[in-house]
């Protein structure tokens, strides 16, 4: 029923995501050390919360603009790819990554501005009111330095996925990991301890900034 086919391509894509997951670890690991010496060094609160709130600030934009704008390109991208029309295919995609740049920027400079008001605004309640919440913000601003090439290699793998091509979309992954974690590592390592959930925040996106240079030149 073509079910081999698809399984097949599942499994790189699973692959992809249990990669992630392992880096995942290892920002989790940071992020609750951070918290335990926080509260040692009586320094602002900050932790693996701090950084999972900031987290899901810096994706909304990726999640209205990038994901809604890729989904209704992926179609035409598929068609060409189908077609054989490679010439097609690379138009469909710098229109998509031209389209979703011009309101990625914008978004990222807000929150880059922005971010402590925003981190004030959305979690100033409870434990977190006060300078625990700012802070929240000022990681989103830092996550802000990320946003464009998160979206960018975002959909670039697009590209692979419509030649149904899976296998490379995991490598890259694997590459990414292989650039972040080392530098997640040092920035926690050199960071005062007040901005050692703002080294992670780094990291993720200097991570992004390399792996989409990687990828533009594979892709």
């Amino acid at each position: 029923h073509g079910l081999g086919k698809a399984g097949t391509l599942a499994g790189w894509t699973l692959g992809l995501v249990l990669i992630n997951q392992l880096g995942f670890l290892v920002i989790a690991r940071l992020a609750t050390e951070a918290n335990y010496f926080a509260e040692q060094a009586g320094t602002v609160a900050q932790g693996l919360a701090t950084y999972q709130r900031a987290y899901l600030v810096f994706m909304l934009p990726q999640s209205v603009i990038t994901i809604s704008l890729v989904t209704a390109l992926f179609p035409r991208m598929s068609r060409a790819a189908a077609d054989g029309d490679l010439g097609a295919l690379r138009h469909d995609i710098g229109d998509g990554m031209r389209l979703i740049a011009s309101l990625i920027v914008p978004s990222a400079a807000f929150l880059a501005v922005f971010g402590p008001l925003v981190g004030t605004v959305l979690f100033g309640f409870g434990q977190n009111e006060g300078v625990p919440a700012t802070y929240t913000g000022f990681v989103v601003s830092v996550f802000a330095f990320g946003l464009l090439p998160f979206s960018l290699f975002y959909t670039l793998l697009r590209g692979w996925y419509a030649v149904e091509d899976t296998r490379t979309p995991f490598l890259i992954t694997v590459i990414y990991n292989i650039i972040a974690i080392p530098l997640t590592l040092l920035l926690f390592g050199l960071a005062p301890q007040n901005l050692a959930v703002a080294s992670l925040a780094l990291a993720y996106g200097i991570g992004y900034w390399l792996t989409l240079g990687i990828a533009w030149w594979w892709l």
